[in-house]
């Protein structure tokens, strides 16, 4: 099954055994605003200079709705947006967009979104994984990834990059050692990216200012030891 970007980050974001995810659900949905920009990216629809949103004018097609959406509106904007804003904007008042990308996996039966009420009254929803066979062919992958540091695009780099920031590797590797391993050779390959050309370089962008808008807002308020 051919999987999308943002698809292939929700995967590694469930808890393989219980219900939910494996980090803060805040965490969750800041990488989901990520992911969505890095689709853009990797479709080389924008490109981010000087932290601000450009939109490249090509024939390459959007097909998903959300993205067409942000295309969208980030064209009909006079003044390039900053892209921090735009995730902080999904982040805190989209968060909706969200569960709608959940709804389409489990209508790929990837994962099933539970809909209960706590005491009977307030309505809210737990995503929980169903084909434990696909997230484990991710979690393969991306150990050997992150092990060898080679064979990387930019995909690839773009989501090593958000199981960084958003404090995945529990989904990863279960082994603290390991873990601190993985934690370190993440790093160096974000540090380290050969930006070659234009898609490169945005998904890069993408993945620095998720970071940094991570540490001031989610992470200052949450705390890393929540994770």
């Amino acid at each position: 099954m051919e999987l999308t970007t943002t698809e292939k980050f929700l995967l590694l974001a469930h808890h393989p055994r219980k219900k939910g995810f494996v980090s803060p659900f805040n965490y969750i949905k800041l990488g989901y605003a990520a992911c969505v920009y890095m689709e853009l990216a990797l479709l080389d629809k924008i490109s981010i200079k000087k932290r601000r949103i450009f939109v490249k004018r090509n024939d390459v097609e959007v097909k998903h709705p959300f993205l067409k959406e942000l295309l969208e509106e980030v064209s009909n904007k006079k003044n390039p947006k900053v892209l921090k804003s735009r995730l902080l904007s999904i982040y805190r008042k989209r968060s909706s967009k969200l569960w709608e990308h959940l709804e389409e996996m489990e209508g790929k039966s990837l994962v099933r979104v539970e809909h209960k009420r706590f005491l009977g009254l307030f309505p809210y929803r737990k995503s929980v994984l169903t084909n434990t066979l696909a997230q484990q062919i991710l979690i393969s992958e991306y150990r050997t990834k992150l092990k060898y540091l080679d064979d990387l695009d930019n995909e690839d780099r773009g989501l090593i990059g958000l199981i960084d920031v958003c404090k995945l590797y529990p989904t990863i590797c279960r082994k603290k050692k390991e873990r601190k391993e993985f934690e370190k050779n993440a790093k160096e390959i974000v540090q380290n990216w050969p930006v070659k050309e234009s898609i490169g370089d945005a998904v890069n962008q993408v993945c620095k200012i998720t970071t940094a808008t991570m540490f001031l807002t989610v992470y200052y308020v949450y705390g890393r030891s929540t994770v």
